[in-house]
């Protein structure tokens, strides 16, 4: 599917799953080298930069708002001319949708900006992307809090999943992210001949932008190690205490059976006939176990 806006004289051509008759019209229009179209047809696994005649080729890899997919994160394709912008992407993304959104009701630009060219509109998807890992993040965040609470409150043993997938998520969004920074210092020296000097001003926005998810995914990460940590002690403490509960009644009972079963060996239990000696056998079993139980209370034994 072939999408096109206009504003201020610079055209943007968002190509979403497209075919390869498509790929082949707007290579053809545009004038993009057609060994872009081998690249263009298939994901990548590295972001990167290639400069070419009067434009730019882009790779960047984002983080999923709704991760259903096999792979972590969503590629999408730049290719940056001087008054044209093309982005491809297989899948449906989030920033891209707001973007041409807010585009359309001329909000995400200003108006009276006359000195527009490809690049603005492709700081303003990439500033428009770190709005929406940032909400990603501000998710993420509530769900360490839930499991805080949850550890605190005695859950501590259904919390092992939750923290495992929720590792999954951060370590999905730092695999997304890791190249950025490269990227856009190689984007740095190659943009200044397409878009002049003070483009490497919006560069280093896009880049302040990115250290500063970078920062919150590291804080996060951090706080969900701890979590962790936390959550291990507590499990572990709780196992112990169990195992403690276990061992005692377990030596609190095997002397009582021992002495029932030496009792039945030396003892011939037809000759028991009168409640009263039940009585007494029962009574001098469970005083031996009393016996017993404050032995372990005294050598401090008991929780």
């Amino acid at each position: 599917m072939i999408s096109t806006y206009k504003y201020h004289g610079t055209t943007w051509i968002d190509l979403e799953s497209p075919t390869e008759d498509e790929l082949l019209h707007v290579i053809s229009e545009y004038k993009v080298p057609e060994n872009l179209i081998d690249e263009l047809v298939q994901e990548t696994l590295l972001s990167k930069v290639d400069n070419y005649k009067d434009m730019l080729y882009l790779i960047l890899h984002f983080p999923r708002i709704h991760n259903e997919k096999r792979m972590p994160d969503l590629e999408i394709d730049f290719i940056l001319g001087k008054d044209f912008l093309i982005t491809v992407h297989y899948e449906f993304s989030n920033a891209l949708y707001d973007f041409a959104r807010n585009l359309e009701v001329d909000v995400m630009l200003e108006k009276e900006n006359k000195s527009l060219h490809a690049g603005y509109l492709f700081y303003s998807i990439i500033i428009e992307a770190y709005r929406q890992a940032g909400h990603k993040l501000d998710d993420v965040y509530q769900l360490m809090e839930d499991i805080k609470n949850k550890i605190f409150s005695g859950q501590e043993d259904k919390m092992v999943n939750d923290i495992s997938h929720l590792s999954r998520k951060i370590l999905d969004f730092k695999q997304a992210m890791r190249f950025h920074d490269g990227i856009f210092l190689s984007l740095a020296k190659s943009s200044v001949k397409l878009y002049g000097d003070d483009y490497l001003n919006l560069i280093e926005s896009m880049r302040g932008e990115h250290h500063k998810l970078v920062g919150v995914l590291d804080g996060h990460r951090e706080m969900l190690l701890d979590l962790r940590d936390t959550n291990d002690s507590l499990l572990s403490a709780k196992t112990n205490k169990t195992m403690r509960v276990l061992t005692i009644m377990s030596f609190t009972t095997f002397p009582l059976m021992l002495i029932v079963a030496i009792l039945e060996m030396v003892t011939d239990i037809s000759l028991i006939t009168k409640p009263s000696q039940y009585v007494y056998i029962v009574s001098t079993i469970v005083i031996i176990g009393i016996l017993i139980i404050m032995r372990f209370k005294k050598k401090r034994w008991l929780l």
